[in-house]
């Protein structure tokens, strides 16, 4: 699996608990969903996103987009 990839199901599981825990236990878990929102968006703006370095300690891999240009024409 590739890092975006593990990059978005780490942040939907996170999501999805929180929103259970917070429905069921405290209503304080709420703001972990919305931190998980908030570095979600500024990830999109600024390119960092620390979710990246736990999925590559996962063992997500890199993708490259240019790997098999010019390849096989």
């Amino acid at each position: 699996m590739t890092v975006d990839k593990t990059v978005k199901v780490i942040s939907g599981v996170v999501v999805i608990v929180s929103v259970l825990l917070g429905l069921n236990v405290n209503e304080a878990w709420f703001y972990l969903t919305i931190f998980v929102g908030f570095m979600v968006i500024q990830s999109a703006f600024t390119g960092f996103c620390p979710c990246e370095g736990v999925a590559k300690i996962l063992g997500a891999k890199e993708e490259s987009c240019a790997c098999d240009y010019g390849k096989n024409k």
